[in-house]
């Protein structure tokens, strides 16, 4: 049988979410580089992280998918509704930021709506595939990836992007490592709204002695449930059993009263919600970008507009070193240490304004403010 040539492409992008796509979007709306995306799902997936502020519109503009923005895969959020620090609760209205609204999203569809403008802008997407072996070569990367089925390809790439996730299963496998800041996990269920009450649109966030909830419509009726908080804690209490999980709802004050004429239609899920940034690698013609670069607690709300703009300014990257003397990336990483270092200055100020439960093992854990002498010599 004769060997298969190999796909060769200007970069190829490991993950298919917010952060690979915006990547691949940017470069082909601005270049005439060849761009394969490699995915591990076909977009069917639950997915969580699906509230953006007014500002995310910006983004979806320089990406030219403004248009696609459909009311299918959002619906419009309009503040947040929160009990931290006491019982009761405290509204912020996004009308007076002077930006608009916000939005909630059915991240499933948004993620697939982003994969297919890059397949329509003439990018190779590799859906249900995974990377199985990596090497070096003298001008780029030659990959091994498998889809579902077991067929292979090969793929020559003259620069990777590492899109893939808390997994980084790319940069990993080239021996980069992560400072990890806590365990935390996030325990996350659907429920059908066959009601929707005037108190019940803005988000709601709510604390308890083992972590905090936010409950949250998303379109076709739905609401997101989310239980933060950390991997010990829900081995102990079992939150993702439907049983505790009914029982911790129901001693909450304010996300049960969010339930209210719904049913259950997702079991809980967990996923990784912990904070971590990348911390050493000593490889060049790639990039980490989303997740992969640096991930950030869900109380932060950055995780999505984050993603995309590390997207954005990793392929700019791939374009400054193809074609030009490749000093961007150095900057990259400066520019992601300054926000990382502000990230935990607020993560300590959130935290530690809810003194309720000082002494429970969650909120204890969050007390000492983290001091980022782990930001030097991150890049060599």
């Amino acid at each position: 049988m004769k060997k298969k040539d190999p796909i060769c492409l200007d970069a190829v992008i490991i993950g298919g979410g917010p952060a690979g796509s915006s990547a691949a979007l940017t470069l082909l709306n601005q270049t005439a580089f060849k761009v394969g995306v490699i995915e591990s799902t076909d977009y069917d997936n639950f997915r969580i992280g699906e509230s953006v502020s007014p500002s995310f519109l910006s983004l979806l503009r320089y990406l030219k998918i403004e248009n696609e923005f459909s009311s299918e895969m959002q619906i419009p959020s309009y503040g947040i509704e929160s009990s931290w620090g006491s019982s009761s609760l405290l509204s912020r209205n996004f009308f007076f930021t002077g930006q608009g609204n916000g939005w909630n999203l059915d991240r499933t569809r948004f993620d697939k709506m982003l994969a297919d403008e890059v397949s329509k802008r003439n990018g190779v997407i590799f859906t249900k595939t995974r990377v199985t072996k990596t090497q070096r070569s003298d001008n780029g990367w030659n990959l091994t990836i498998q889809n579902i089925n077991g067929s292979t390809n090969q793929i020559h790439s003259n620069f990777v992007i590492d899109a893939s996730g808390k997994s980084a299963s790319f940069a990993r496998g080239l021996g980069a490592r992560w400072k990890i800041l806590d365990n935390l996990v996030a325990v996350a269920s659907v429920y059908e709204i066959f009601e929707t009450y005037e108190e019940q649109i803005q988000t709601l966030l709510e604390s308890t002695p083992n972590g905090w909830w936010y409950s949250t419509l998303v379109p076709n009726q739905q609401r997101i449930v989310v239980f933060l908080t950390d991997s010990d804690i829900v081995k102990e209490f079992n939150f993702q059993k439907i049983e505790q999980w009914n029982d911790a709802i129901k001693k909450t004050n304010h996300i049960k009263k969010t339930l209210k004429n719904s049913n259950l239609i997702k079991n809980p899920n967990i996923f990784p919600a912990y904070s971590q940034i990348i911390q050493s690698t000593n490889n060049s013609l790639w990039i980490p970008a989303g997740d992969t670069l640096a991930s950030f607690d869900p109380l932060s709300s950055i995780g999505i507009g984050h993603a995309i703009v590390s997207g954005i300014e990793a392929a700019r990257i791939v374009f400054d070193t193809l074609k030009y003397d490749g000093t961007l990336a150095r900057d990259y990483f400066k520019k992601e240490y300054s926000i990382f270092e502000q990230y935990l200055k607020n993560r300590f100020h959130f935290y530690n304004f809810e003194n309720r439960w000082r002494e429970n093992p969650f909120w204890q854990r969050r007390q000492t403010q983290v001091k980022p002498i782990f930001f030097q010599n991150f890049w060599q």
